[in-house]
């Protein structure tokens, strides 16, 4: 979690604007001295653009960008290719050009890396539980999902210091955190705005993922401001279900909206409360995760893997309701 805005913003506009537009200009704009030095360039632009595709925040962004940047990388690639592949194969290099050379052959392995980690993150060691995707009408995308045992890019739930050092981050193995767009393809009004009313997701009703009775219940927690980097380590007001099997949870949600108590059972696709900003959380979204049963506490069984109506829940991954 961030505790100044603009650190965020600028890793946001240069991970996902400036770093792969540059890229693509230097691909496009250099005049290459040797077909190897092209495909140093082509594989180093290429690595860049598949490993954020997989891994970046596009919805705070434009999610569609993700798309463009691939589609653009390709058409230069395509166009750069006829006069790289009439140079020479290699060219004399010096002292700092085979540093060069490393330097970037290294970028390309780290990035290729993160890659794998991604694709890894789609798969899971058992059987995921189905449920029922919990909102209705509208494009919903996932900020953080999938086998957070293969990627902490893709789902940072289970290794963060702050969970792992709570004994927690077992339960969190698979925990899918999920936030709406705009028509604009963006989560909110603005690029991480600090009012709550400008993030898309923020107020509608959550529907019961699964039919089940509710076991716990915690209410009362103030929504916070966003980016404020002032937040209590809970995951706020949130709902337990346990449909016979495991314990769903669903947290950060709105004080007061919650319209279930422990004991009551709920339907699938009942309205069980509204999305808030309560706990520790930068901007509203619903954090989802289901585990096994535990004596000691919901936060100490073991995370199951959970899907959609059918759909992995990983990140970047759209629902279209």
């Amino acid at each position: 979690m961030f505790r100044n805005r603009t650190v965020p913003l600028t890793l946001l506009l240069a991970a996902h604007v400036i770093v792969p537009l540059g890229l693509i200009l230097w691909l496009w704009l250099t005049v290459n001295s040797s077909l190897f030095d092209w495909i140093l360039i082509v594989a180093l632009a290429g690595a860049y653009v598949i490993a954020f595709y997989f891994i970046g925040f596009w919805g705070f962004i434009y999610y569609y960008l993700r798309y463009l940047w691939l589609l653009l990388f390709v058409a230069v690639a395509i166009t750069t290719f006829s006069s790289a592949a009439n140079s020479p194969l290699f060219t004399e290099k010096g002292l700092l050009g085979w540093l060069w050379t490393a330097l970037m052959l290294l970028l390309i392995g780290g990035l290729i890396y993160l890659t794998i980690g991604a694709i890894r993150a789609h798969y899971y060691p058992v059987k995921p539980i189905n449920m029922a995707f919990p909102f209705k009408s509208g494009i919903y995308t996932i900020n953080w999902g999938g086998n957070g045992g293969a990627s902490r890019m893709m789902n940072y739930h289970y290794t963060s210091s702050i969970h792992t050092g709570a004994d927690v981050s077992r339960s969190m193995q698979y925990a899918v955190d999920i936030v709406k767009l705009n028509r604009f393809g963006i989560i909110s009004s603005g690029i991480l705005p600090q009012s709550l009313e400008k993030y898309e997701i923020f107020h509608i009703a959550i529907l019961a993922p699964v039919s089940g009775t509710v076991k716990e219940v915690v209410d009362g927690l103030p929504n916070e401001k966003p980016f404020s980097g002032n937040y209590p380590y809970n995951v706020g007001n949130y709902i337990v279900i346990n449909n016979g099997e495991v314990n769903v949870l669903l947290g950060h949600m709105q004080a007061g909206s919650i319209t279930v108590k422990a004991g009551d059972h709920v339907d699938v696709g009942q309205v069980i409360g509204k999305v808030g900003n309560s706990g520790w959380t930068d901007q509203p979204h619903t954090h989802i995760q289901a585990m096994t049963y535990s004596e000691k506490s919901v936060w100490f069984g073991r995370g199951i893997p959970i899907t959609f109506d059918g759909k992995n829940p990983v990140k970047a991954r759209l629902f279209v309701r």
